[in-house]
């Protein structure tokens, strides 16, 4: 009889130490989902701080004022190795648009894109997460079309 009760009490010690190790991985894993979920969330918030400072451009019926101030914020962001490293650096092309030469990765060519035109601002692609030269989300190439008339919104 001694015996058994020694086994019993075995038995039940071992039942309360796999009940507690089974909590332990529960609560670990319920916390590794929770920080997971808030890492995602500040890389999201990140991605979009960063895309508002270029989509502020996007629209129709921009001058081209709009258009120059676009193609220096672009030139100057791919002239800073820190940000254009971290993110990818952004393709401009379309009506007035030239490669430059230094820190101005991109002119705009006055004779072109005349003052007085319209023009369409578009974001036409975003790094996706199989492209290892920025990150994912961000704007990747942005493109300008001019037009001598308004366009309908």
């Amino acid at each position: 009889m001694d015996n058994a009760s020694k086994a019993l009490v075995m038995a039940g010690a071992i039942l309360i130490a796999v009940m507690l190790i089974s909590l332990g991985v529960l609560l670990f894993n319920q916390a590794r989902e929770r920080t997971t979920g808030l890492v995602a969330g500040v890389d999201s918030d990140i991605v979009n701080s960063h895309n508002n400072i270029f989509e502020n451009f996007v629209g129709v019926n921009k001058s081209q004022a709009d258009v120059r101030s676009l193609v220096s914020r672009v030139s100057a962001y791919n002239a800073n190795t820190a940000d254009s490293a971290k993110y990818g650096k952004i393709t401009l092309s379309g009506t007035g648009i030239s490669a430059g030469t230094g820190t101005n990765a991109y002119v705009l060519n006055e004779a072109t894109a005349k003052a007085g035109m319209f023009y369409t601002i578009r974001v036409t692609s975003y790094y996706s997460s199989t492209d290892t030269t920025g990150t994912p989300g961000c704007i990747k190439a942005m493109t300008v079309t001019g037009s001598t008339s308004r366009t309908a919104q």
